[in-house]
């Protein structure tokens, strides 16, 4: 009840918070390229989507003005994760200096450092606590969001409920909702390029995961929320076809169910994992190896053109060494790339810039690419970092009731990033990832140097 009770001047700063934020995620699923794209603007979509493209910037320059106002400077904001991040972030703004594409890998550097910035203005206030709730309990609310308004997106193409094959949606590695009137995983949506699985599935992810953790930790009557939440979510990224995601979800479950104390449930999330694992990389398998397809896999080398891009089949590249053909090739190339500048890398989007188009698929691999070792040593140490402080807290008696639950759901929600950081750049390129994971790292760093009974 004490959140409904906020004087004006409470209500402004967590305002402005907020605003920031929801500017940080207006620049979501566009970039600096639209501008730099002949003929730009194509039309008022266009225009507007480039226009978006700078709205986390600008939320970080207000961000600092709103600081160098207030002349509040917190110092604590650097002592942890968050300063190793900030780190991180400033080797890859120098080593974007070096990249054959300046422009587009600065603006991603700071995008990426603006995400810190409007952290660093939401910790100027002493309940900085719970400013970052409300942004974490916005991200959760877009999240679900999101992912009901993709599936419905789907579902209303002519002719989709129809096509629909109930049994593949749990079974086989055909995605439901690809070959539905022409829809594909990546169909263009209101002038912006459409989802992936892995997109897709990484909403309903963390929805899934959440929910679970409020189900253990909230009162009786909030259960059946996140009961109805629970099932939909999981329908839902089941739908999406999302591997890591699902993996994630289901290694998420084991873990989370196991900590509070749920060992049938835990067992039963692992008996699933090993399921789905076993008609991934087993029986899948040889369903996928009997299909003939490929995909367009650039040639190797730095800064070369391609013209020609090599065919590769997907079907025999799905392998558990490759999980599941993710990254077939794509791993050896980003080494090959870090190996050619180890010390400090090529900036932000480095794989994308160098290897015409290619992603790294891992977390680390991304780091190595854009900040060398230098960058990456930071970014690694603010992982185990966050990872200690959060295990510490997990033992503390003293955090319960409403806390233990936000709690539950963030260690749910690293669970589940961790994972997904195998085979995507979580945390470690602007992205919904990054926008999911800054706020939930700044409030176990700032609930672990705050006393726990005040902590909401």
């Amino acid at each position: 009840m004490k959140y409904l009770f906020l004087n004006i001047k409470q209500f402004k700063y967590i305002f402005l918070g907020l605003f920031l934020w929801l500017m940080l995620w207006a620049g979501y699923n566009t970039g600096i390229y639209r501008v730099f794209t002949p003929g730009f603007p194509a039309g008022t979509m266009d225009l507007f989507h480039g226009v978006r493209a700078f709205s986390p910037i600008i939320a970080g320059i207000l961000a600092v003005v709103f600081l160098a106002v207030k002349r509040n400077f917190t110092k604590k904001y650097f002592c942890g994760a968050m300063g190793f991040l900030s780190l991180y972030c400033a080797v890859g703004i120098i080593s974007s200096t070096l990249s054959k594409n300046l422009i587009t890998a600065l603006y991603w550097a700071l995008t990426y450092g603006a995400v810190l910035l409007v952290l660093w203005f939401v910790t100027a206030r002493e309940e900085s606590l719970k400013d970052f709730s409300y942004i974490i309990n916005a991200n959760w609310i877009i999240a679900g969001l999101i992912a009901v308004g993709l599936l419905v997106f789907f579902l209303i193409q002519p002719g989709a409920i129809q096509s629909l094959n109930w049994g593949n949606i749990f079974f086989g590695d055909a995605r439901p909702y690809e070959g539905l009137s022409d829809v594909t995983a990546e169909v263009s949506t209101l002038g912006m390029a459409g989802t992936r699985p892995t997109g897709f599935g990484r909403y309903a992810g963390i929805v899934a995961i959440i929910s679970l953790a409020g189900i253990f930790y909230s009162r009786k009557k909030q259960k059946y929320f996140w009961l109805v939440s629970l099932v939909l979510s999981t329908l839902i990224l089941f739908f999406a076809k999302g591997r890591t995601e699902i993996v994630g979800f289901l290694f998420g479950g084991v873990i989370l169910s196991w900590f509070s104390g749920r060992k049938k449930i835990s067992f039963v999330f692992f008996i699933a994992l090993l399921i789905f694992l076993f008609n991934l990389f087993g029986f899948g398998n040889v369903i996928l190896n009997s299909q003939k397809r490929t995909i367009d896999k650039p040639v190797v080398g730095v800064g070369e053109d391609i013209s020609n891009p090599a065919q590769v089949d997907v079907g025999l590249n799905k392998s558990v060494i490759t999980l599941s053909g993710r990254t077939s090739g794509v791993w050896k190339d980003d080494w090959n790339l870090f190996l050619s500048s180890p010390l400090i890398g090529y900036g932000f989007q480095a794989d994308r810039i160098f290897l015409q188009g290619q992603h790294a698929h891992n977390a680390i691999l991304q780091a190595l690419v854009q900040t060398g070792l230098v960058g990456t040593i930071f970014f690694i140490l603010a992982v185990i970092y966050t990872w200690v402080v959060l295990m510490r807290l997990l033992q503390n008696k003293k955090i319960i009731g409403k806390e233990r639950n936000i709690l539950m759901q963030l260690f749910g929600v690293l669970l589940f990033f961790t994972v997904r950081g195998i085979t995507e750049s979580s945390g470690a390129f602007f992205s919904a990832d990054w926008l999911f994971l800054a706020p939930v790292i700044a409030y176990i760093q700032f609930l672990y140097v705050n006393e726990p009974n005040k902590t909401l």
